[in-house]
């Protein structure tokens, strides 16, 4: 080759490489692609505003992040929040490169995809990522990478810790405000806080733990090349160190969502326009490939079938992954190695078989032998993966100092926490609005409104004597999250506007009044002043507060679902603004406006249809054909076989009810107001016929033993319209393994995660005196299995006295804990699901989810032995 030619080369190379350095994307093709993704969507969502202003950002590192943002956003981020709102985000992540020092060494994909994105999951979006940044930046702009993850993890101890909460996510900054989250909001915030400094960071789940019926989320972190996990708001000793690391072994799925077309190197689940979800439980735990081979009955090959691959949790078969079967009719899923239910749907015909999943690749074929109607019950044995976690020594081995930082930790939240509420505060409420007979509801949710304290106050001050009683009626109808992230500006809105109804809602009682047009709930959404800002839209000024013209105004929103994601909404006045919308969202701008005009509404949970009352019947917002409505329903009643050892069985503990829609099955919502798991139950929710949706539905039961197995049963069944539909739950059960027997509030007993013994004594009486003399003669066994002993009092001397006599060789070990309850109201908490009644003494071992696996009561003789038999079930 002659020199010119490798100057012209070098050249060439040159300029290519000082083009690209001007591009965000510096892939051409993948640069393309995204602002190929970009117009079409401006053109599909006429959002040709949004667009001029993107197009004119003359920086183009900065043009092309907001183009790749706009281009895989849901519809609620692209309505919610305006182009400035993501700009700025995009500068401050964009700065992020030069703000530290490991700024240049992370990958182009792996900036685009795990820090530009302001969105983590399904959670509200703030401005968290500048105010997070300036709180993080000196402290950790002269650590390494590794250690400024370490040092953030320890600063999101500090502002936030677990507590238990609706499915609703809450904002970064609202989880803040308050210092608690479930572990999807801790993980949120925490991954939130590593973006804001420049750490790629995404969020895992397990959709459904295996063995346990619980799931949980955490962060996954890329450092120097490599991606770690660590537990969210709970900093160990180092990365890959986490409460869950001996359990995460028995997990059969580990999934995060990626926003924009991602091609890393881990498996694909599924691509959608907005996400790609890629399956890390190689990551975690030893794995399998479920290779599903779909026929029908004559063994044809069936391609297009709707395969989901099922993980029984929380009394139902989840669909952790949904699949079809491609031209040779196979669908394959790589999982735990334990049992799953697979699925398989087509054209009206179904199969149903549990798999076991071993290593390697494991090839099953599911036969379409079941139509859509059949009716018929079977018994599955469910058997989860086995915990492959081997102790480090070394890894368990907390320093003095990392325990005295987590000390800190606390001390900074709780110190925090203890400014949340102040009595006085209920008093000059109460003389406010001259309400002394309301003093123990205030208080209430003054307490729960945590870090919002001083928005609820600010609420309650406005209440005056014609609006404070429906004032306080709203509040009592939101939930415990709504009155932490909630403004006092938005509540007194929706009040006032309400109070101008007047003479349109006299026709009503007060209880469908406070339901259905003052509250400012709908579904699970971020509330918002919709009200307010539905009323300042001009176009719908003129629409008449009658059905017909709020509906034929409603018809003229164009529905784009493919563009949604779970658990997010966009905001009713942006559905009026832009008139285009997701379905759920949509529910959420009708019930809105028929409220609004002061015509009661609903979103009914169990058919999962938006309403309206009109004479007296709740009629669905989208299908005025009330003949065609009435043939569309039945009711439902289920009893407790009479066998049962479980009097009441709980929803979502011990069964569920699905109903069979667009090929898949929907667990019916029987929850409460806060979302918990196991809050109703068969006699609370079924003591009369339910009305449901006539068609097919599935009951799903299960007994869960100690080890994690489960007897599962499903019944297959029809509710047919105009007809009441009885059916006996049956709950299989062992005589040779434990099982759930009912719950426990562990909250404030025991620290860390795992099995617990509770041991209540009242008296110094001699059942009393037996059970500790036990439990201190076999303490020395006991001890091998790690699990704690709480040892409850009902009063001082008690505790002091028969602890000198019984337990002082033990009580200073740091299993052992002392408590006195002298207002019996961890006793109180104890909800046993048979129907036996409890006794002093009472042992009860439980985990820190609150589920009893084991009770005995009254006086008893061996209770040591009969807890070294329980503990070497759980401990396993």
């Amino acid at each position: 080759m002659s020199l010119a030619n490798k100057l012209s080369i070098i050249f060439l190379s040159l300029i290519t490489i000082s083009c690209s350095a001007d591009h965000f994307i510096k892939d051409r093709q993948i640069r393309e692609e995204v602002e190929n993704d970009f117009h079409q969507k401006v053109k599909l969502l006429n959002l040709s505003k949004e667009a001029a202003n993107i197009t004119e950002v003359k920086d183009p590192q900065e043009r092309e992040a907001l183009m790749f943002l706009y281009a895989y956003m849901p519809l609620c981020d692209l309505y919610n929040n305006d182009v400035q709102f993501y700009r700025e985000n995009v500068q401050h992540s964009l700065s992020t490169r030069f703000d530290f020092k490991w700024g240049k060494s992370v990958p182009d994909e792996i900036f685009r995809h795990f820090i530009l994105p302001v969105r983590v999951n399904n959670e509200t979006l703030d401005s968290s990522r500048t105010i997070f940044y300036r709180e993080l930046k000196d402290r950790v702009k002269n650590l390494s990478m590794r250690d400024a993850v370490l040092e953030i993890n320890h600063w999101c101890r500090e502002k936030v810790t677990y507590n238990p909460s609706d499915e609703r996510t809450s904002s970064p900054l609202a989880t803040m405000m308050n210092a608690t989250g479930r572990c999807g909001e801790e993980s949120t915030f925490t991954v939130a806080a590593l973006r804001s400094v420049g750490i790629p960071a995404r969020q895992v789940y397990t959709p459904r733990w295996a063995h346990t019926d619980d799931n949980h989320a955490w962060v996954e972190v890329w450092v120097d090349g490599k991606w770690y996990y660590i537990g969210a708001c709970e900093p160990d000793i180092d990365l890959n160190t986490a409460w869950f690391t001996p359990i995460v072994s028995r997990a059969m799925l580990m999934h995060t969502k990626v926003f924009g077309k991602y091609s890393g190197s881990e498996e694909i689940i599924s691509n959608n326009p907005l996400y790609t979800e890629i399956n890390v439980t190689s990551t975690y735990a030893p794995i399998g490939r479920l290779e599903i081979f779909v026929v029908d009955s004559s063994k044809r090959a069936i391609s297009n079938a709707t395969v989901s691959f099922r993980i029984y949790n929380y009394a139902e078969f989840y669909p952790a992954i949904n699949k079809q079967s491609d031209s040779d009719g196979v669908a394959f899923a790589s999982l735990g190695l334990g049992d799953v239910l697979v699925s398989a749907t087509f054209n009206g015909s179904f199969g149903i078989k549990k798999c076991s999943v071993k290593e390697g690749i494991i090839k099953d074929t599911i036969v379409l032998n079941k139509k859509i109607g059949d009716e018929y019950s079977l018994d599955i044995d469910i058997t989860p993966p086995v915990s492959t976690y081997k102790p480090d020594s070394a890894s368990s081995i907390k320093s003095a100092d990392y325990n005295s930082k987590i000390a800190k930790d606390d001390s900074i939240r709780n110190a925090y926490v203890s400014t949340f509420f102040n009595q006085k505060d209920v008093d000059i409420i109460v003389k406010q609005i001259n309400t002394p007979e309301q003093k123990n509801t205030i208080e209430q949710i003054l307490k729960l409104s945590k870090g919002n304290n001083s928005e609820i106050k600010n609420f309650f001050m406005s209440l005056n004597s014609s609006n404070y009683s429906f004032g306080i009626e709203m509040l009592k109808l939101l939930s415990e999250k709504d009155l932490r992230d909630t403004p006092a500006k938005t509540l007194t809105e929706h009040l006032n506007l309400f109070m101008d109804l007047n003479q349109a809602i006299e026709k009503y009682d007060k209880e469908t009044i406070v339901n259905y047009i003052l509250n400012p709930r709908i579904q699970t959404e971020h509330l918002s002043s919709w009200r307010a800002e539905l009323s300042q839209i001009s176009k719908l000024q003129p629409i008449e507060n009658n059905p017909k013209s709020i509906i034929e105004y409603i018809k003229t929103i164009k529905v784009h679902d493919s563009l949604s994601i779970s658990g997010s909404y966009i905001y009713p006045s942006k559905v009026a603004k832009f008139k285009i919308s997701d379905k759920k969202s949509l529910d959420n701008f009708a019930i809105a406006l028929f409220r609004l005009k002061g015509i009661p509404a609903r979103f009914e949970k169990l058919t999962k249809r938006a309403q309206f009352l009109d004479k007296g019947n709740w009629v669905d917002i989208f299908d005025l054909d009330e003949t065609k409505q009435s043939k569309e329903f039945g009711y439902l009643e289920i009893k407790s076989h009479s066998e049962n050892t479980i009097e009441d069985p709980k929803f979502e503990t011990h069964f569920t009810i699905s109903e069979f829609e667009n090929n898949y099955w929907r667990v019916l919502n029987f929850r409460n107001k806060e979302g918990y798991e196991g809050t109703n139950s068969i006699k609370s929710v079924f003591g009369k016929p339910v009305l449901v949706k006539s068609g097919y539905y599935l009951s799903t039961s299960g007994t869960r033993l100690s080890d994690g197995k489960v007897l599962a049963r499903i019944d297959l069944f029809n509710v047919r319209p105009n007809e009441t539909t009885n059916k006996e739950l049956v709950l299989r059960n062992s005589t040779d393994e434990l099982s759930v027997c009912g719950n426990i509030n562990p909250e404030g007993v025991i620290d860390g995660r795992g099995f617990f013994t509770i041991i209540f004594i009242d008296s110094e009486n001699e059942p009393n005196k037996h059970i500790l003399r036990d439990i201190s003669d076999s303490y020395t066994q006991l001890t091998k299995f790690n699990l704690p002993l709480v040892f409850v009092f009902t009063n001082t001397h008690i505790a002091d006295k028969l602890s000198n006599d019984y337990l002082k060789e033990i009580q200073n070990d740091k299993l052992v804990k002392i408590k006195v309850d002298n207002k019996s109201q961890l006793f109180g908490s104890i909800n046993m699901f048979t129907k036996s009644k409890l006794h002093y003494p009472v042992v009860v071992v439980a985990d820190t989810f609150g589920r009893i696996v084991y009770q005995q009561s009254g006086y008893t003789i061996g209770t040591g032995e009969t807890l070294l038999k329980v503990m070497k079930i759980v401990g396993k």
